[in-house]
């Protein structure tokens, strides 16, 4: 039987240029759930469209970097905006490297 189905990747995009992330993600969740047809969506903030005092506190990558992994993952849709801040998650604290941000962390 035919299953249909839309992955949505949401986060900053730290280590998804890295092949083994974007590799992974590709396996381990776009290929593993066998979908007959899947839609693929990437919500992310990627260059630097948002003026600096709304920007994340991570850092931007360009198109250019993620060319290669936005090619693995193949998203059918990218949303680009920036993610918000959202604050420390109820049980436990943000890295001090990511301060206020790690609960937008690829959920």
């Amino acid at each position: 039987k035919a299953v249909s189905g839309v992955v949505c990747i949401v986060g900053h995009l730290r280590s998804f240029g890295d092949p083994k992330v974007h590799g992974s993600i590709r396996r381990n969740v776009i290929d593993s759930l066998k979908f007959s047809d899947v839609r693929t969506v990437l919500v992310t903030e990627l260059g630097s469209h948002a003026p600096i005092s709304e920007r994340s506190q991570n850092p931007w990558r360009s198109w250019t970097e993620m060319a290669t992994a936005i090619e693995m993952v193949a998203p059918d849709v990218v949303i680009n905006v920036p993610v918000q801040v959202e604050g420390h998650p109820p049980d436990r604290r943000c890295h001090v490297k990511y301060p206020m941000a790690c609960n937008a962390q690829w959920r």
